[in-house]
């Protein structure tokens, strides 16, 4: 995790599964430009933004399913969000 963002908050639903993760971010920091950047394409580009949630759900089936297995199977749609795939 980037040293100017911690995780702020977390909130879980009675079966555990996790409903909310908010970050903060320290004013002027490099990581929010970028997550706000990618929230704007997936507004703009909702077939971008199905695709995302589409691979979001699908991520907890792979086991084991590690934070950073998570971060590996985004990280194409997220590098490269306009490049059809």
């Amino acid at each position: 995790m980037a040293p100017e963002c911690r995780p702020a908050f977390k909130k879980k639903t009675q079966q555990g599964i996790r409903s909310h993760h908010v970050h903060i971010y320290n004013a002027g920091a490099d990581h929010i430009e970028r997550h706000l950047a990618f929230r704007d394409f997936l507004l703009a580009h909702p077939a971008a933004a199905a695709e995302y949630s589409a691979l979001k759900q699908q991520a907890p089936a792979s086991r084991p399913l590690t934070r950073q297995a998570y971060q590996d199977r985004k990280e194409p749609l997220i590098a490269s969000p306009s490049k059809p795939r």
